[in-house]
Formats: structure tokens, sequence, C-alpha cells
């Protein structure tokens, strides 16, 4: 599991800030229709980098949260915040989008979020990180850092985009096969229609043409068993069932850890500092296992037999092996269409220079206004198993 998924459900009021993120490579920004935001105003159109690809359309138009909204945010609770936030999206678009909004990737939720906040109320955006200096500082004296980073200017990945790296990476896989083991992928991925006079006319170059990502994308495990597992991106709603799954156990223990009665030798002061510290590593906790279980009910088939039962496609997710989930979490890390931007930040306490991954260290809850004064402010390469649906 990779870190930025950990603490998708953490109040960042509570939240330790996350370290950069070491970035790698820029990608050029390509917003659609040349605008990624217009603001219309009363309405915000949002122009979604999925580009209709998946369940919701390529544009959606919103308007601005209300204050009764930035009250239900800022009173309910914060397992709560996530639905609310939902409920409103769903008041807030036009009356011709007909799809529900837990049908969003978890990319396409940021991004209508940043769409509200950037026209709304103010481009700029107070994002806290942890600079390396601060690793050997014990937790409760941890100083954050601050970047301010212009809502405006950032840069994002487009569906297209990611068409456009997978068909590099398949060339070199591609080119690396020998033609048995490339009709060994065609026959994989094409199955009963993969008929002799179609695998032996079906090229390499044919393949890479024909090649773009799509749900379900399948996972074929190359172990004895050889299942091949359908997947589709993870949505809000994915989210929201995990939530209402894993809560009640958390929420038990976070009860349990605000009870404690401290030892009698220990101060009060010191004694609120160990509670917050054991509240927190529970929260975390809470939100591996909520990933975790939002990426299995993402699971939709076995071997082309759908798979609709909740508790079914936690059970079969728990039994894939380790490197399967790491392929899985390999690629689905590059994939990551919606904000692709890097930042860099010098640390106020070390005065070392910063570079992080935005889409990596964000979390919805930044660009949601909690409070009624402040929303004016600012080995062997796993593609091989892994194809898209036909």
């Amino acid at each position: 599991m990779s870190d930025h998924d950990e603490n998708i459900f953490i109040n960042p009021e509570e939240l330790k800030p996350t370290r950069p993120t070491r970035a790698t490579i820029k990608k050029e920004e390509k917003p659609v229709n040349g605008k990624k935001f217009i603001n219309k105003g009363l309405q915000v159109q949002v122009n979604f980098e999925t580009m209709g690809r998946f369940s919701i359309p390529p544009t959606i138009y919103f308007k601005d949260f209300s204050i009764e909204d930035v009250g239900n945010f800022s009173m309910c609770k914060v397992e709560d915040v996530l639905e609310n936030v939902v409920v409103s999206l769903n008041k807030l678009k036009d009356e011709n989008t007909n799809v529900e909004l837990e049908e969003m990737t978890q990319q396409e939720f940021i991004e209508a979020l940043v769409g509200i906040k950037s026209q709304f109320n103010s481009p700029i955006q107070e994002h806290r990180y942890l600079c390396d200096c601060q690793e050997n500082v014990e937790d409760s004296e941890r100083k954050a850092s601050i970047v301010m980073i212009n809502l405006n200017e950032l840069k994002y990945k487009s569906v297209l985009d990611v068409d456009n790296e997978l068909k590099k990476e398949y060339t070199e896989l591609f080119d690396s096969m020998t033609d048995d083991e490339f009709k060994v992928y065609v026959k994989q991925k094409y199955k009963e229609e993969a008929f002799p006079d179609f695998v032996n006319s079906w090229t390499k170059e044919k393949e890479l043409s024909a090649l773009r990502f799509k749900e379900p994308f399948y996972y074929y495990n190359p172990d004895l068993t050889q299942e091949v597992y359908g997947f589709r991106m993870i949505r809000v709603k994915d989210l929201l069932e995990a939530q209402r799954v894993i809560d009640p156990k958390y929420q038990l223990q976070i009860r349990k850890a605000q009870k404690a009665v401290p030892d009698a030798n220990e101060s009060l002061a010191d004694a609120k500092i160990q509670k917050q510290i054991e509240i927190e590593k529970i929260k975390e906790s809470e939100a591996k296992e909520l990933i975790f279980y939002a990426k299995a009910l993402s699971l939709v088939s076995v071997n082309d037999d759908t798979i609709e039962d909740p508790q079914e496609k936690i059970n079969i997710y728990k039994a894939l092996s380790k490197e399967v989930l790491f392929d899985l979490e390999d690629f689905l890390d590059k994939i990551n269409i919606g904000i692709d931007h890097e930042y860099e930040a010098v640390c106020p306490h070390c005065k070392r220079t910063n570079r992080g991954l935005l889409q990596h260290e964000t979390l919805f809850y930044e660009f949601i206004p909690v409070k009624s004064d402040t929303t004016k402010r600012k080995k062997e390469s796993p593609r091989r198993y892994i194809y898209f649906g036909k």
C-alpha cells in the first residue's frame, strides 16, 4: 500500500503533515477544451480529465457551496464529512447531469472540489507538508511547513496522456516478447475471440493501435491458479461503503482511548499527549483498512464471472498474493488520471528545498469550506498480466 493512500479519511487538523513525495517526471499540462475550469457566474464548468470515459460525463456545472453546506461540514463528525460533501455536490450539480456523484473516481471528486474552491472562493491553497528535518523529532514537537499553491496553475494528467504513456510502456513490453509469447498474451486477453486465424493475424502494431485505458482492466494471475481478475477504478461509493463497514469498530476503539484513565504517576499534560497519539494511531489504522476495503470493492469479476456481493469481493481480495497486489498498486499509481502537479518549497526550519507530488499528498478535506469565515480565504514486467476491457 502506498503512503498516500493511508490517510484519506484523517482530518487535516489532526493529521501530521505529509512528507513530500519524491517527484520524478514532470508532465505537460493539457487542459480539456483549452480550459480546466470556466466560471459561468453562478456556476463553474468543470472539465474532467477522464473525459467521459468512465461513469460521469466529461463536463459538469456546479454552483458554490451554501452557508448551510458550510455549517454541515463544520458541525458533522469527521467520519461523516465525505458523505455530506457528496450529498451537497449532488444538489449543486446542474439539472442536466443525471448520474449520482457517488460514481465519481477519487480524482474526479477532487477535481470538482478544486473547481468550486478556485472559482468561487480563492485559488490560493495552503498545503502543509513535513520536511525530512522533522523525521527524528518527537510527534508532539514536529513543526509543519506551508507552501502556497495557486490552484489555477495546477497541472493535470488526462486519460489521453495515460493512453500515450501506456502505449510507450507496452511498446517496450511487446518488443521484449517473442512471437510465441505475444500469441499467448493475445489468447489470454481475447479468450473465446482468439481463434487461430485471429491470433496469427493480430500483430503487435494492431494491438498498440487499439490500446487505450478503459474499464474493466484485467489482471491475469501467472501463478498456477491462473485466474483473471477484473477491476474498475475506485469510486467514491466504494469509500463510503468501506467506511460504513469498518467505522463502528474503530469508533469503539477511539471512545475507549478517550476514556482511558491516566497512570497515577503521569501528569495530565503527558496523559493528554499520549491520548492524542493513541487516537491518531487508531485513525491511521482505520484509514489503511478503509482504503484496502475500497480497493476490494473495485473488483468486478473473476474469470469473467461477475462478483456483486461486497463480502465476496473482500474475501477474494484478501486472498490475493502480495505479488498481485504490488503489481496492481504499481499500475494504478502510474495511471493517476487527474492532478499531476509537482511543487517546490523551501523549509523555513532547515532551508532545505523540498519537492513533492501534490496528488500523493492531497486530502479532499483541503478543498472544502469548513468555517464560514474561511470560505473566501486562501523483475518481469507486470504489464504482461494487465490489459483492458475488450
